[in-house]
């Protein structure tokens, strides 16, 4: 990663001794989408039964653990044979793929939002996951 900086964006890192300066370089994959929304549900229509939560674009960490939550719904439901099942209002439908009875992919924008203020995660205009933890009774 540290070559690639230094290789695309020169004029940005001419005075810095990465050898010195730099403790720790990330060098793990990062997944990135055309969209930069997430990637959960199904790769396609026609694979029942495999689910997927990747192209998370740098923010894993942050997505995760809400999207693993849909992930796990969704194949729980598909076990149990539901086929009405569809994700919470609160994910962020820009992010599902082949999921759940709508199948659709459409981007659900926070102000757009039927979910009250403290109970809010969605993606804003810039396809940023936003998570509203203005109350402590949680999502």
């Amino acid at each position: 990663m540290v070559q690639f900086l230094e290789t695309v964006f020169p004029h940005h890192f001419e005075d810095i001794d990465f050898k010195r300066d730099v403790v720790y370089d990330w060098t793990g994959i990062q997944g990135f989408t055309k969209d930069g929304a997430s990637i959960v549900g199904r790769p396609t229509k026609g694979s029942p039964g495999e689910y997927v939560s990747v192209g998370h674009n740098g923010e894993g960490m942050g997505r995760c653990f809400a999207c693993a939550t849909v992930a796990t719904d969704a194949m729980l439901n598909y076990l149990k044979g539901n086929k009405s099942w569809t994700p919470p209002e609160w994910f962020p439908m820009s992010f599902a793929r082949n999921l759940g009875s709508g199948e659709t992919s459409t981007v659900t924008i926070c102000g757009s939002s039927s979910l009250s203020a403290s109970k809010r995660l969605c993606v804003d205009d810039s396809e940023r996951l936003l998570i509203d933890i203005g109350s402590s009774e949680g999502l």
